[in-house]
């Protein structure tokens, strides 16, 4: 497939790219009590619709004194641990189900997950679409660019290739 170039012509993308940004810092914000209590950093996984807690990564976890009750560090997942399922023994078990209770009294409640969906939408595509054409997108100057094999028509122009490439070197260098 064809990889087409866009601009927005819109302020609207821009604007939902915006919120989604100002949403994962709040989202993220919201488990600094987890980070304090466990002294840990919370981890988070994205995919096309937006991010979501995955789990914590311990600063120190060689010296965690209920490291018996967590799974190792995952190397995958920026060395997230998670709480085990199951331990041996009584009073291990007993040990859990305490760990548990104050770790899932951390987690914060009824909280929204920061989405791109208002963003899809304000170009014309929903997330189903990119699975199969994909995107590349940033926003340089206000201005959205994007690079898809699908034709996008809502709120953006087709470019050329050198005016996107330009742009991100643009962006890549005020980002450094």
């Amino acid at each position: 497939m064809t990889t087409m170039y866009f601009k927005s012509t819109s302020e609207e993308p821009a604007i939902a790219i915006k919120a989604y940004q100002d949403s994962i810092k709040h989202y993220s914000s919201q488990f600094n009590p987890l980070e304090t209590e466990f002294n840990a950093t919370a981890i988070f996984s994205y995919d096309v619709h937006g991010m979501r807690f995955y789990d914590l990564a311990f600063n120190d976890y060689q010296n965690l004194p209920d490291k018996d009750l967590w799974t190792k560090p995952d190397p995958k997942f920026k060395n997230a641990c998670r709480i085990r399922s199951s331990v041996r023994g009584k009073e291990n078990m007993a040990r859990l189900g305490d760990l548990k209770q104050r770790y899932e009294s951390l987690l914060p409640k009824d909280i929204e997950k920061p989405c791109r969906h208002d963003f899809f939408d304000s170009i014309g595509v929903n997330w189903g679409d990119l699975i199969f054409c994909g995107l590349d997108f940033f926003v340089h100057n206000d201005e959205v660019y994007l690079a898809t094999s699908m034709n996008l028509t809502k709120n953006v122009v087709e470019i050329i290739g050198s005016e996107f490439d330009a742009a991100k070197k643009a962006h890549n260098q005020k980002s450094e």
